[in-house]
C-alpha cells in the first residue's frame, strides 16, 4: 500500500490525513506478515519524523481502532505486546507462538455464513465480528529445541 492509498483510506474513514498517520498505516500494511507492534511502528517512522513519540503512535493506533481501520491482535501484556493489522474483508484467525510471540494469519479456518446463522438461531444475536487466537509453537521455536 503506497502513501496515496493510505491517504485515501484515511479519507474514506473520515480521519484527518497527516503524514505521520499515512506512514503508520503504510508501515502496518507493508509489514502485515509480522503484525507489527506499536514499538516497531515507532522505530520505523521516527527515522523520518524525529519529532514523533511512542505516545503519538499509540494515540493514532487507538484512533484507527476506534474507526475500524486497524485491528489490535493479542492481549497487550508485557510478555506479548499487542500487534496490529489493517482491517480487511478476508475472514481469518491468528495463531500465536507461545514461545516467541510471533503471529501468523490462518485462512483455512473462517467463520462461514452458515455458522453466523446457527449462532443467530441459538442466541438471537446478529454476529458482527469474531475474534479468536489459536496458540502453539512455531516451526522456528520447535527447531531450536
Amino acid at each position: 500500500m503506497n502513501l496515496e492509498a493510505c491517504h485515501q483510506l484515511l479519507r474514506n474513514y473520515k480521519i484527518k490525513s497527516t503524514d505521520q498517520r499515512k506512514e503508520i498505516l503504510c508501515y502496518i500494511a507493508e509489514q502485515a506478515h509480522i503484525h507489527p507492534t506499536a514499538q516497531q511502528i515507532y522505530e520505523a517512522i521516527v527515522r523520518k519524523y524525529t519529532s514523533t513519540s511512542l505516545g503519538n503512535v499509540y494515540h493514532n493506533l487507538s484512533l484507527f481502532e476506534e474507526k475500524k481501520v486497524v485491528r489490535k491482535i493479542g492481549s497487550g501484556d508485557a510478555a506479548s505486546p499487542s500487534r496490529y493489522e489493517i482491517v480487511d474483508d478476508q475472514s481469518h484467525l491468528h495463531i500465536v507462538c507461545t514461545e516467541c510471540g510471533s503471529i501468523e494469519d490462518v485462512y483455512t479456518l473462517h467463520f462461514s455464513e452458515e455458522m453466523k446463522h446457527l449462532i443467530f438461531q441459538e442466541t438471537r444475536y446478529q454476529l458482527h465480528e469474531f475474534k479468536s487466537n489459536l496458540s502453539g509453537i512455531c516451526s522456528n521455536c520447535i527447531e531450536k529445541t
